[in-house]
């Protein structure tokens, strides 16, 4: 059979996760996450963080919505600065969703922080 780029990606990630090992992977992505988490939580005033502030219930994902915006709105604000951010519409939830991932970096979180800020006013 003929491998296909989209193979060969996810052979290669899964190779670099199992080279350096699960608890590293782990243990980077609660450091992004906790950076993430303290960033926002500097918006405490205009976002309300849905994610348990414990770390033991968290480790990549952040759901936060803003006070004085539409969730949709926001996210589509923070897209054209581009960044990712998913929508959570389900349950009538209606917030949004940050990830961090292992290949991310502190900068990028600080420029995620810094366009929040800038959209929030």
């Amino acid at each position: 059979t003929q491998s296909t780029p989209m193979y060969e990606g996810a052979a290669a990630a899964a190779k670099f996760h199992t080279e350096i090992g699960k608890k590293r992977v782990e243990a980077r992505l609660r450091e992004l996450n906790d950076y993430l988490y303290a960033g926002l939580s500097e918006f405490r005033n205009s976002l309300d963080i849905l994610t348990p502030q414990e770390p033991q219930s968290r480790i990549s994902m952040v759901t936060f919505k803003p006070y004085h915006w539409e969730y949709r709105a926001f996210a589509r604000a923070v897209s054209k600065q581009g960044f990712r951010i998913r929508v959570v519409p389900e349950s009538g939830l209606d917030a949004l969703r940050i990830s961090t991932h292992i290949y991310n970096s502190k900068a990028e979180i600080e420029r995620f922080l810094s366009v929040v800020a800038s959209v929030l006013g």
